[in-house]
């Protein structure tokens, strides 16, 4: 198993430059349709965790690990931001949704039809673990 760790600042701007490092660690083991999956779906959690577990804007930092071998990849987001479990998260109807040209909401949605999510909240400190089970067909 393949393992990376790191941290960036809580803001918006680092999302290219976590997208980087993950394309960079990843390099060409997985397919690249699921690769963007992936990182489609990190990509909306860490938007959500900065947006909506940091309304005050707070300067604060995310860890990150990423966990690779042949059958599985995992993500391991740390904040310490507000408590929310995205498991708790009412579903989106997606048709009603686009029907209503409804802006932002989806991402949850999106996190989980893609990856297996877990939460936990442990002191002050909210855990989400996203997986992805690279044997599963596309």
């Amino acid at each position: 198993m393949r393992e990376i760790n790191f941290q960036f600042p809580n803001k918006l701007s680092e999302l290219a430059n976590v997208r980087q490092k993950i394309n960079e660690f990843i390099g060409t083991e997985i397919d690249s349709l699921i690769i963007n999956r992936i990182i489609l779906s990190v990509d909306e959690a860490v938007s959500n965790i900065i947006e909506h577990g940091f309304p005050d804007s707070k300067e604060s930092y995310i860890s990150l690990n990423v966990q690779l071998d042949k059958d599985k990849i995992i993500f391991i987001l740390e904040d310490e931001g507000i408590a929310f479990n995205p498991l708790d998260a009412k579903p989106v109807d997606m048709d009603e949704h686009l029907e209503l040209g409804e802006d932002g909401g989806v991402g949850i949605h999106i996190v989980q039809k893609i990856m297996h999510v877990e939460y936990e909240r442990t002191l002050s400190k909210n855990r989400l673990t996203l997986t992805k089970n690279l044997t599963e067909e596309i």
